[in-house]
């Protein structure tokens, strides 16, 4: 399924997708501020 969401949406619909299932539940912003997070690790 990462591999699908990844293919569809990029690098970011991946990450914000692997938060999500490892949080269980997040707020939008949360998830945004992580993902933008762990992006500027991968860089």
């Amino acid at each position: 399924f990462l591999f699908f969401v990844k293919k569809c949406c990029g690098d970011e619909g991946e990450v914000m997708l692997e938060e999500v299932l490892k949080e269980g539940c997040e707020t939008a912003s949360g998830i945004i501020i992580k993902t933008y997070r762990r992006m500027l690790e991968r860089q």
